[in-house]
């Protein structure tokens, strides 16, 4: 009788082993995943903000004429700027950043550009996702919140990126950026009407 409850003690022993071995394998397996979520989440964050950045924010106002408006909407999910090619024939733009959902309730950022009349979608952050759409804060020439169009010098956007963990949880990585732009090209174009009216 005793060899068979030390069989069952011993069983019951090898049991638990077995299933400890196989949770911490469970555990490395989901913490590499999030480790790899989250390295691929903070290249893609610094690459799509520098697209942001330097594609969209830096040239606004480019080669505007002065009696062209060079911002037309800012709102907190949205930022719509005019803006001229820089080669010839220097034909308008308009520029309308959006952050928008998607039918998962996932937030993606779109940039429209309409030239001629004709609208095309020239970028989406998709299959990238972000927490919040309010992410657009504009300044004036003395650094204070506004919204007028015709005081805003600069904008800061604070996007926080996010990508599903492993699990069963409903729980994600966030990745936040935040960054400046100093719309350099309205600056100079307030120079230029400053200069030409002395």
């Amino acid at each position: 009788m005793s060899v068979f409850i030390d069989i069952i003690g011993a069983a019951v022993i090898g049991v638990m082993v077995i299933m400890t071995i196989l949770f911490t394998i469970f555990n490395v397996q989901r913490m590499n995943y999030n480790v790899n979520t989250m390295l691929t989440l903070n290249t893609t964050a610094n690459t799509l903000t520098e697209v942001i950045d330097m594609s969209y924010l830096e040239p606004v106002a480019r080669h505007l004429q002065p009696e062209q408006p060079a911002i037309i909407l800012a709102q907190r999910d949205q930022f719509t700027f005019n803006r001229r090619h820089d080669n010839p024939p220097h034909n308008l733009q308009t520029y309308q950043l959006r952050m928008l959902r998607n039918a998962d309730d996932n937030i993606f950022l779109s940039v429209m550009r309409t030239e001629g009349g004709i609208a095309t979608e020239v970028f989406n952050s998709f299959p990238f996702f972000f927490e919040s759409g309010d992410v657009f804060t504009f300044f004036d020439l003395n650094g204070n919140v506004t919204t007028d169009t015709d005081l805003i010098r600069g904008v800061r956007v604070d996007l926080v990126f996010v990508a599903d963990s492993f699990g069963r949880d409903d729980s994600r990585i966030s990745y936040p950026i935040t960054f400046w732009r100093h719309f350099k090209n309205i600056y100079l174009r307030s120079f230029t009407e400053i200069v030409d009216s002395v």
